[in-house]
């Protein structure tokens, strides 16, 4: 985005903001911001401000490149979807109950709530069910856009709308949700019928006082719309896509237009005119700048589409990484952040292809990485082959089933067991191997579904049920063991029955109790490796447990831990940049690495004498961990 002076542009990517002069045109500083929401110019473009999922508020003075004011709005409620207002004044937010909220940022008070402003369609109903049984990572990654939302440019005005299904005795009908606010009054603007049904459809603001409207019944008497007033200024036929303003220009984006990730609509002519490739671009009159498809910016003239200038923006932490590979003998690396991935010659030092974000990696003994490959315009997802060597890339199995996760070499697919139900209760959980889609084992649950983990490089995986539900009674019920140490146990909340299988043929290796004192502790994560089940909890603790006798062997501050079976070493982050090597058997410290940056990912050889460490920096090492197995 173009500051509205048009002197600055920022271009964010998944771990920060890059902050550039237009003239020169030069990446000047950069905001570490991971996982911001999207970032923007305040009105006097003196500042950058952005929120994040936990709706902190950040704002960036441009001339000081520094932070300028931080603040915290408290909200008991998760917010499914959110936005704040170019001046960093206001945020809005629409709650897990489906009310629409509006915050004074400084003050964190309550503006304004418009409860049940959402009507849930089948779909999300069938998402909310989806949702209760995903992890952390996948939840943080669910962008909901389930209503339209919107700030005038100044700030002044709020809009929101919604298309919803409503049922009724009589059958099935559409019902419109819409709201216009004003924010210097605090009170909502008065609005017609058939202005309701425009904003509901979709929207963007052109003008502080202007919003262009798509009609999602009759395209072509999409509209103009002029606030506080709520009347129609002009029709005129619009695109399907959503709706975003440029900087400066009589000029509207729609995301995605046809075939191109972005649509450039000439207001004047009623045309589109442009198309891009990668969704990041934005106007400012007689210029526009766009992300290319080598990575580089570009800045090009507006009538004619010539290029003026190109810059390369500096390489930058990593975000929090979707997917992760390295290969057996520590030659390629793959990572992928939300948007963008790429695999590495790790003997070479280069990057040997660059690919848009990916969601699961594996690499095969011949070095081809198996990739999921979320859609993307015209190509559905799919599990996509990637052959380093020759960089190229190969179309491989369609992923059609909408609860597919990928874990490495192993695709977990889960699937309602009844054709209309959802994946709250009575799912199928079917494993399959990643290169040739056969499937390997499925199980059906009934009403209560464990949570889950899987460890593509120790093969297994693990369930998890609390200790009070009916599935953790009747399997410890039938179990002589499991029932004496339930009866030594004092209380039951919070704590959890775990079940361990081999990932690959579904068979179980074991079982266990763990004991939370009275819920003190979450479970985060949890894999086996062996005789060991490792256990990260939410008070950054990972816990040791032996699978034969149950016992907990060891408990280590930090995280992210990985386990060699060959040497019987543990290697946890004690904290950021600091690995440590443990003995499982002793639970004794055996060696100590400390690094400038935190780390992104690391793993122990097939031997176990050596470790590969990538850390956020986008720097790898190779660790000769061998005397460390000795104690020597």
């Amino acid at each position: 985005r173009f500051s509205p002076n048009g002197k600055y542009l920022l271009a964010q990517d998944d771990s920060g903001i890059n902050v550039l002069t237009v003239d020169p045109f030069k990446a000047v500083f950069r905001i570490d911001a991971s996982e911001a929401n999207d970032a923007q110019f305040t009105p006097d473009s003196q500042n950058i401000a952005f929120h994040t999922s936990d709706l902190r508020v950040e704002i960036w003075s441009v001339a000081d490149e520094k932070l300028k004011e931080a603040h915290e709005v408290v909200l008991r409620k998760t917010c499914f979807q959110s936005l704040l207002s170019p001046d960093a004044k206001t945020l809005a937010c629409m709650d897990e109950n489906f009310a629409l909220n509006l915050f004074d940022v400084q003050s964190k008070t309550e503006i304004f709530q418009k409860k049940s402003f959402y009507t849930p369609d089948p779909y999300f109903l069938l998402l909310q069910s989806l949702i209760s049984v995903l992890n952390a990572d996948e939840i943080s990654d669910q962008k909901f856009n389930l209503i339209n939302m919107g700030f005038s440019p100044d700030g002044k005005y709020f809009a929101a709308g919604q298309r919803g299904i409503l049922f009724t005795a009589i059958g099935v009908s559409m019902e419109n949700a819409a709201l216009a606010f004003d924010l210097q009054a605090r009170a909502p603007l008065s609005l017609k019928g058939n202005i309701k049904r425009l904003i509901a459809g979709g929207f963007a603001f052109t003008a502080p006082d202007r919003l262009i409207a798509y009609n999602k019944e009759k395209p072509d008497k999409s509209a103009m719309l002029r606030l506080p007033v709520g009347e129609i200024v002009e029709e005129f036929p619009m695109f399907p896509g959503r709706l975003d303003s440029v900087t400066k220009g009589n000029y509207l984006l729609v995301r995605p237009l046809q075939k191109s990730a972005v649509g450039v609509v000439d207001l004047a002519k009623r045309m589109a005119v442009k198309g891009n490739k990668t969704a990041a671009f934005d106007i400012y009159d007689d210029v526009f700048v766009a992300e290319r498809l080598s990575g580089e910016l570009g800045l090009y003239t507006t009538e004619k589409n010539e290029l003026i200038k190109t810059v390369n923006l500096p390489r930058n932490s990593l975000g929090r990484l979707r997917a992760t590979a390295v290969s057996s003998d520590f030659k390629w690396l793959a990572v992928s952040e939300r948007s963008r991935g790429g695999v590495w010659d790790l003997g070479k030092g280069d990057q040997a292809i660059l690919i848009r974000g990916f969601r699961g990696g594996h690499f095969s003994n011949e070095g081809l990485l198996y990739a999921d490959m979320p859609k993307f315009e015209g190509t559905e997802r799919q599990i996509g082959i990637l052959n380093p060597k020759q960089k190229t890339g190969a179309q491989g199995t369609p992923i059609n089933d909408a609860r597919a996760v990928q874990y490495g070499q192993f695709l977990l697919v889960m699937k309602p067991a009844n054709k209309d139900g959802g994946y709250s209760e009575n799912a199928i959980f079917e494993m399959r191997d990643t290169q040739t889609n056969n499937s390997l084992w499925s199980k059906q649950f009934g009403k209560e579904l464990p949570r889950f983990w899987v460890n593509s490089q120790q093969g297994t995986m693990v369930m998890a049920w609390a200790l009070a539900s009916k599935t953790a009674e009747a399997e410890i019920k039938n179990d002589p063991v499991l029932k004496e140490e339930m009866l030594a146990m004092k209380e039951k909340d919070g704590d959890y029955f775990l079940q361990v299988l081999d990932a690959r043929t579904g068979l179980i290796k074991g079982k266990l109790l763990v004991e939370t004192g009275k819920g003190s502790f979450r479970i985060s994560t949890v894999f086996a490796a062996g005789e060991w089940v490792i256990v990260a909890d939410s008070q950054n603790r990972v816990l040791v447990y032996s699978l034969t006798n149950g016992t907990q062997r060891g408990r280590i501050f930090g995280g992210r831990a990985v386990v060699s079976n060959a040497t019987g070493l543990m290697c946890v982050e004690n904290e950021k940049g600091q690995l440590s090597i443990y003995d499982l058997a002793s639970m004794q410290k055996r060696d100590q690495f400390n690094f400038a940056y935190p780390i992104a990912l690391q793993s122990f050889s097939q031997e176990g004498k050596r470790l590969f460490v990538l850390t956020s920096n986008q720097m790898t090492y190779v660790l000769d961990v061998a005397s460390a197995s000795t104690g020597k």
